[in-house]
């Protein structure tokens, strides 16, 4: 039987998979779950096992008979082939027998192969030297005009080369020298023409030396003079500067002249307005008090409470105001006009200092004066800086012909030189010249010469031996032939050609050989294989791929059977694991659960639930201890800025409506025993309290920082809702604080503490922003 482990899997796989938070999803169920798959599954084992056993038996006999067919069926073939074979052999029979032929004559001529050999060989030298000598004796007859090749007269001629390579240095130096003649024929017409040279440029240095030391008195006398021009110029220039101001501060004299006499009159007008007005103003007078009375009221003037007859105004009503109007409009006139009369003067003395400085010259002139001297000093001012060029230029021409006679005396010297070693080197190359053509005879030259000489005794020499060489090759050519023949015949060949068409190569021998050879094994071979008894009668032939059909049906059957054991096996192994694995996961998820509960506890704790009944976070609770330090310190500045009537007392109360709390600040009236929150304060004891407040911090702050001072304070207003005392007590701890070495620094509007601060800077507001006071 065979069963499909994995269509019905023993455990759902839904069941052991696990949610994000890690749980377990089903884990009341896996202990059922477990047990059962674990006995289903070891029931299907046991069945499987069974039928696993009991298929291998069926696959023995199916093997059995197999082996047996597959054996019959090598015999049949074994015999075919045997069969196959001896026809083949016989077939070749006729081809071997004229092979065995060869092989034998083969066999005679091998033991003579050295004698033919050696034969050939002579034969061929022999061939080769007469060939050699033939060509030695035509190269010879080109040369040899009519002379007979010995040893005699290639010793002759070997003697002659020897005695022309001893004047191959005369045509090298022959060589050199007539080199060194062009070379030096080119010197000499070089050196001659650089001499003349010389001459006429010797010849112009008096003149050039003249004109440029006349160059160097003209700029220096122009140097001598450019400071007095410099300053005519300058003086010229400042007059014309001055004389054209003064024409254009003539015109704003007049200008501001004008606008003084204009501003004058306005103020005269103003004025005169002004008194009109104060005079209506004085005449009206009463009938202004009379307008300011009341029924019951006191008047200012005589004290009666009673007015039955006030008086009217008889000509236009000017009030105050009118009469403050026409004063500012004087006082504005009159501004301007001292402001007019001062530009008056100050742009009257500036016109008399420009005059003064211009001079009694019209401008016309000063002018055409300006641009003559700004034309003169220009002039002077570019001949005076020719100055240091011309006498650098003087300097390198005095410097460039004593380098000129420097060169001309050395080029007359090496004149004389190059014109003696000319003539030397000419005298030389004549002489090696006359003993090289005595060598050379009738050849281009000596090197053609030595050459052909040379040519002529090794064509002669190569004669000689030729000649010896090709009589040695015939006769060791006709002593071999004759040693070869006797050989040949005893070996029972007709002749020496006979014995050579019987020799074969080694390898063509070879192959000869091995094909009989090879013949001669199969031929053994199959007559051996068809001789054998169990080939002599066999059955009729197997069906063989049926038999195989068959085992492999039962193969397959058997292999399905173990897959399907071995699966069996490897689930009932694997819920073996899983439900260790579930205990395990039971034990951790109890150990997790416990460990959550008290990590969500300590949570709700530090965020004010649970356990917590003050219901105070855990950085509530932090700054709530920190508060006691700080209204601890504060109450010592509250107490003296107070006059020991309040201090401050930490509050961890919840608030309205069950509120988180922990940070609250009350305080105790020493004067009715009672503790009252912060917001029932006055005003200026709520200044006082937080001025305490920041103190403390202050002071906190600076003992929890390492000793680090806070060394500035700034209180910024609030001492105007302070009552005298307060004030007073306020400002003894500010002193006191200064006095331990700190900078307070208090912004105020209150006008009692002028008094008190004595270091102070006094800001005032206007329309163009603040501004600090003088």
């Amino acid at each position: 039987m065979i069963v499909n482990m994995a269509a019905e899997p023993l455990l759902p796989a839904a069941s052991l998979s696990r949610t994000a938070e890690g749980r377990l999803i089903g884990a009341d169920l896996l202990p059922a779950l477990t047990a059962a798959s674990v006995h289903g599954g070891v029931e299907v084992a046991d069945g499987l096992a069974a039928e696993a056993v009991e298929h291998p038996r069926l696959d023995a006999r199916v093997d059995t008979a197999l082996a047996a067919a597959r054996v019959e069926e090598q015999r049949h073939a074994r015999r075919d082939k045997a069969r196959a074979d001896l026809a083949r052999l016989q077939a070749e029979a006729d081809e071997i027998v004229p092979l065995r032929a060869t092989l034998d004559a083969a066999g005679r001529a091998d033991p003579v192969r050295d004698v033919l050999e050696a034969a050939g060989r002579a034969a061929l030298a022999a061939e080769a030297a007469e060939e050699e000598l033939a060509a030695v004796r035509r190269r010879w007859a080109a040369v040899a005009g009519g002379r007979a090749a010995d040893t005699l007269l290639s010793r002759s001629l070997r003697d002659e080369v020897a005695a022309l390579r001893t004047l191959l240095p005369d045509v090298d130096r022959a060589a050199e020298l007539a080199a060194a003649v062009t070379r030096t024929s080119r010197q000499v017409r070089t050196l001659t023409a650089q001499c003349a040279a010389d001459d006429a440029e010797a010849a112009g240095w008096p003149a050039r030396l003249a004109e440029q030391e006349a160059v160097v008195e003209a700029a220096a006398a122009a140097d001598a003079r450019l400071a007095g021009v410099t300053a005519t110029l300058e003086r010229t220039r400042s007059a014309l500067t001055a004389a054209r101001a003064a024409g254009q501060l003539a015109a704003e004299a007049e200008r501001r002249r004008t606008a003084s006499t204009d501003a004058r009159e306005q103020w005269l007008d103003a004025r005169e307005t002004w008194t009109d007005l104060r005079g209506h103003r004085l005449a009206g007078m009463a009938a202004e008090l009379a307008a300011g009375l009341a029924d019951g009221a006191d008047c200012p003037v005589c004290g009666a409470v009673e007015h039955p007859r006030l008086a009217t105004a008889a000509g236009p009503v000017v009030t105050q105001d009118d009469e403050d109007k026409a004063r500012s409009i004087v006082d504005d006139r009159e501004e301007r006009l001292l402001t007019a009369q001062r530009a008056v003067e100050d742009t009257e003395r500036e016109l008399a200092a420009l005059r003064a400085q211009a001079g009694p010259e019209p401008l016309t002139d000063q002018e055409r004066a300006l641009a003559e001297a700004v034309a003169a000093e220009r002039s002077v001012r570019e001949q005076a800086a020719t100055l240091q060029p011309a006498r650098r230029e003087l300097a390198a021409l005095l410097a460039a012909r004593d380098q000129a006679t420097v060169t001309w005396a050395a080029a007359r010297e090496q004149l004389t030189q190059r014109r003696a070693e000319l003539q030397a080197t000419e005298q030389a190359l004549a002489e090696a010249r006359q003993r090289v053509a005595a060598a050379q005879g009738e050849d281009p030259d000596l090197a053609a010469r030595i050459r052909r000489l040379t040519d002529e005794a090794g064509r002669c020499e190569a004669l000689v031996e030729a000649e010896a060489t090709e009589l040695r090759a015939r006769t060791a050519a006709d002593a071999a032939r004759r040693h070869a023949e006797e050989r040949v015949v005893e070996a029972g060949f007709a002749d020496l050609l006979a014995a050579a068409d019987a020799l074969l190569d080694p390898a063509r021998a070879a192959r000869l050989r091995q094909r009989v050879a090879e013949h001669d094994q199969q031929w053994s071979v199959v007559t051996a294989t068809l001789a054998e008894p169990e080939l002599a009668d066999l059955a009729p032939r197997p069906d063989l791929p049926t038999l195989t059909a068959a085992l492999k049906s039962a193969t397959a059957v058997r292999e399905e059977a173990v897959a399907a054991l071995a699966e069996a096996r490897r689930s009932a192994a694997a819920l073996d694991a899983l439900s260790a694995e579930l205990t395990a996961v039971e034990v951790e998820l109890d150990e997790r659960r416990a460990a959550a509960e008290q990590v969500s506890a300590l949570a709700d704790l530090v965020n004010g639930r649970g356990a917590n009944t003050l219901r105070m976070r855990l950085q509530s609770f932090v700054l709530a201890a920190r508060l006691e330090q700080v209204a601890e310190v504060a109450s010592r500045r509250l107490r003296d800025m107070s006059g020991g009537r309040y201090t401050f007392l930490h509050s961890d109360a919840q608030g309205r409506h069950g509120a988180r709390g922990g940070l609250g600040l009350d305080v105790l009236d020493e004067y009715t025993g009672a503790r009252r929150p912060t917001k029932t304060l006055s005003g200026g004891e709520s200044f006082m309290a937080s001025l305490a407040l920041a103190l403390g911090l202050a002071d906190v702050v600076t003992a929890e920082s390492g000793g680090v001072q806070i060394d500035t304070l700034f209180v910024d207003e609030g001492f105007g809702t302070l009552d005298p005392q307060s004030l007073d007590a306020v400002m003894t701890v500010l002193d006191e604080l200064r006095r331990g070495g700190r900078t307070v620094g208090v912004i105020s509007h209150v006008e009692e503490l002028r008094t008190r601060i004595t270091s102070r800077l006094e800001v005032l507001s206007g329309r163009h922003g603040s501004r600090l006071a003088g």
